[in-house]
């Protein structure tokens, strides 16, 4: 099987969780904005944005970000430092 990162306008990046490569996934859509889908577990803030840049994009170039689950926390961990470093980032996530 062949490793895949990029497919179309949808960016894969390994968040490194628990310091396993290809372990756990947020994945970048680039349409009319830039949306990232999950955000990886917070101590790996670092992985998460380099995972951006690898694909050519900085975290201020994020418009919205899609928790898919707020019950773990490898989806939704970095919410807080994406806001600090991006304050015009808009969070979806399902109220439940």
């Amino acid at each position: 099987m062949q490793y895949v990162d990029t497919i179309d306008n949808i960016n894969l990046i390994d968040t490194k969780m628990f310091g396993f490569d290809n372990y756990n996934a947020a994945y970048l859509v680039k349409g009319k904005e830039l949306v990232l889908i999950d955000t990886g577990l917070p101590n790996q803030y670092h992985s998460l944005v380099h995972g951006i840049e690898k694909h050519g994009f900085s975290v201020k170039d994020i418009s919205l970000v899609f928790v898919t689950h707020c019950g773990h926390p490898d989806h939704s961990g970095n919410v807080g430092y994406l806001i600090k470093d991006n304050p015009r980032i808009k969070i979806y996530v399902h109220p439940k």
